[in-house]
């Protein structure tokens, strides 16, 4: 068996750890024996201390026949197998001392103690708790302390991307873990079968048994895999076939046939469900699925032996409570040892340690293929000691690549050496390039900024002569204007002078009418004056009437008095009376109306005698103002026959200039002319000069590029080591 998971272990895992990993499967048996032979069995099989621990055997004592020594040896393989289940598990990363100590502590307690309860006539098995050969005893015991070993642990260093999702390490010979399997499953047949501790009837349907499950359980594996992954993976049939054989382990003596290809479908598709969720879910790495084949079969082959089995006495209830303590003393047992190794000792190498592998870092061990694989990381990180000879194993394939790999890092330090020396010679070389060119290009670039700064001028220069151009075109042009709009001032002020001597004319009769109104108005206002004091003789006459009016209602009273007196005889008294009280009502309302109307015509002529006044004043003031108007006409008369005259002359004047304007144009035109063909020739050597510049730059800049072709080379190259006379001496194959 320790044979079988030695291949399987070194199959899945890479080649920088194959030795490490083989080797801890030997110190599983060699450390695994001696604690075993010291004081496990004795704790396992010992008298029992209430059905808790065994309590003699320690060193073997109290053995005696050939049968209890050969009872050890074969109790020594199962303690054996429990152990290095966790080896696989934690593979690639785990300290060799600390495992080393796990594989001590599980062969000495906890694998004899539960070994005690379930098989040494302990408390489990006093509940009539079934474990043929160790479904949950010796492999899940060992998957549960595998878990925690790689929850503790960690993943292998590259396992997961940052998003989580796990990177396919593929182990370095699929073909060793095959034979491996070939060899457990060889291994099982005494396994399962020597559980009967003799050769009876029995054993041929135990092996029959233990081989369908195997078989059955691959079948299940493969299929699984090829329907979900598309691929028919190695990996998952090999833990079928593993994960068959453990499940019908528990019960490989109970089960019909029939049975056994049931325990073992279970098991093949429960392992690779359970490697999907611990890896994708869970995020665990276990590198040869030690837990889903041998933690979570061990589980299912126990579970079934009282649902599949024919015989009535095996019951779940016992079978549940074995499984369930199981879990808790392993799972948590593993716990506690692998955290308190974590906080002592330490129990992962460092990541230098892990990228170099195990092979080396913890054992020294070397191999043609390992310096070989070695060299090309080197290579591939772009140095690497060149004068590094690869040990050359004669006669062997790794040997003959060893040789040749060997030529070839001669070569290659040949190689490099020349570049290396050429490219120190490039750099010196463009660098000189570089500052001549640089310096050269310093003095075109002068050249060039100096014609810049004629050619800058002369762009003043053009455009200085385009604006006195362009002014004097605009200058003529005004000139032009000037004219047109002084000869129109001419006419102008000529209509202007016209326009003021009627324009006086008329003020002059104006006056005179304005003198003759003045004199109508003070007639007006004489007749107006006339009027008023007829009104007030009327307003006179007006009250005399009112007087009167009083006088005789008085008198209409009188007489109806004594008409009143007179009785009959009154009553032409009484007629009179009325007639005068009516005449006196007449006479009232008429002298009323008389007095409004006089008020009405006494208002109107008061305000018609202040217009008239009013009109009286305007009228004078208006003779003022048109007689200063006439002496501001001829004032302006006299102001515009001169400013006529300056027109005029300043006309002529207008004339001069624009002749002489076109004369100056005319001139302009010519001499830009000739600024314009030699700013041409200018700009043609400007162009020269900056092409020349251009094509000192792209010198220089191809020099600065051979500078850094030739740093680059040099950096390249700086990371490996080589002999200066690039010479290697070469061993033979």
């Amino acid at each position: 068996m320790q044979a079988g998971f030695l291949m399987l272990e070194t199959g899945l895992s890479r080649l920088k750890n194959t030795i490490n990993v083989a080797v801890k499967n030997l110190m599983d048996y060699i450390v695994g024996t001696i604690a075993f032979f010291s004081v496990g069995f004795a704790l396992m099989f010992g008298l029992s201390y209430e059905g808790w621990i065994g309590t003699n055997h320690f060193f073997l004592t109290g053995l005696k026949t050939g049968k209890d020594f050969s009872f050890f040896l074969f109790q020594v393989a199962f303690m054996g197998t429990a152990a290095t289940i966790v080896s696989g598990a934690v593979a690639e990363r785990i300290k060799f001392s600390a495992y080393l100590i796990v594989s001590v502590v599980v062969s000495l307690f906890i694998y004899p103690v539960f070994g005690h309860w379930t098989w040494g006539g302990g408390w489990i098995a006093k509940i009539g708790f079934v474990d043929f050969a160790g479904s949950t005893v010796v492999h899940s015991l060992g998957g549960w302390i595998a878990l925690a070993g790689v929850i503790v642990l960690g993943p292998r260093k590259d396992k997961f991307k940052e998003d989580g999702t796990p990177r396919k390490i593929h182990g370095h010979n699929l073909t060793f873990s095959v034979l491996g399997v070939f060899i457990l499953w060889f291994g099982w047949f005494g396994f399962n079968g020597g559980s009967a501790l003799s050769f009876t009837d029995q054993v041929p349907l135990i092996i029959l048994n233990t081989s369908l499950a195997g078989s059955v359980g691959g079948i299940f594996a493969i299929t699984f895999s090829w329907i979900f992954y598309r691929v028919a993976s190695v990996e998952d049939c090999m833990n079928g076939v593993l994960g068959g054989l453990v499940a019908i382990t528990a019960g490989c003596h109970a089960f019909q046939p029939y049975a056994s290809l049931i325990v073992g479908a279970l098991a093949g598709i429960s392992v690779v469900i359970t490697s999907w969720v611990l890896e994708k879910i869970l995020k665990l790495d276990d590198v040869v699925g030690a837990f889903p084949v041998h933690g979570v079969c061990g589980i299912i082959g126990t579970l079934l032996l009282p649902i599949l089995s024919e015989n009535q006495d095996i019951r779940i209830y016992p079978q549940l409570i074995g499984v369930l303590t199981c879990s808790f003393w392993a799972f948590g047992l593993g716990m506690i040892l692998f955290l308190l190794l974590k906080i002592s000792i330490g129990i992962r190498v460092n990541e230098e340690f892990e990228e170099k592998g195990l092979n080396v870092t913890e054992h020294g061990a070397g191999s043609s293929w390992i310096d070989l694989i070695h060299s090309l990381k080197d290579l591939a990180k772009g140095g690497g000691d060149l004068t590094r000879k690869i040990h050359v194993d004669s006669g062997t394939e790794a040997g003959a690549i060893a040789f040749l790999m060997n030529r070839y890092l001669a070569n290659l330090g040949q190689m490099i050496y020349t570049i290396k020396e050429k490219s120190i010679e490039l750099e010196y070389s463009s660098s000189e390039i570089s500052t001549a060119w640089g310096k050269m290009s310093q003095g075109i670039q002068k050249q060039a900024a100096n014609l810049g700064e004629v050619t800058s001028i002369f762009d003043s220069f053009r455009e200085s002569f385009q604006r006195i151009s362009s002014s004097a075109a605009q200058q003529k042009e005004m000139e032009t204007s000037a004219s047109k709009l002084l000869n129109e001032l001419v006419f102008g002020f000529q209509k202007f002078d016209s326009d003021l001597k009627n324009s006086s004319e008329k003020s002059e009769e104006s006056v005179k009418t304005i003198g003759l109104s003045r004199k109508e108005l003070n007639h007006l206002e004489t007749d107006i004056n006339d009027i008023g004091s007829s009104a007030k003789k009327v307003e006179g006459l007006v009250k005399l009437l009112g007087d009167i009016s009083a006088k005789l209602g008085m008198l209409s009273i009188n007489a109806s008095i004594e008409a009143a007196r007179s009785g009959t005889a009154g009553k032409g008294f009484g007629v009179v009376a009325e007639e005068i009280s009516k005449l006196a009502s007449s006479t009232q309302e008429s002298t009323k109306k008389a007095s409004e109307i006089l008020g009405e015509i006494q208002s109107t002529v008061s305000r018609g005698k202040n217009t008239v006044q009013t009109s009286v004043e305007f009228f004078k003031n208006l003779t003022e103002e048109f007689r200063f108007l006439a002496e501001t006409y001829i004032t302006i008369r006299e102001s515009s026959s001169h400013y006529s005259n300056l027109i005029a002359n300043l006309n002529r004047l207008n004339v001069s200039i624009t002749n002489q304007s076109e004369i100056i144009m005319t001139d302009i035109d010519k001499r830009f002319s000739e600024i314009g063909n030699l700013y041409e020739s200018v700009d043609l050597i400007n162009g020269a000069f900056h092409e020349i510049s251009a094509q000192s730059e792209e010198l220089n800049a191809t020099g600065e590029f051979l500078k850094q072709l030739a740093g680059i080379l040099n950096s390249l190259v700086r990371n490996f080591r080589v002999e200066q006379n690039s010479s290697q001496e070469l061993i033979p194959g």
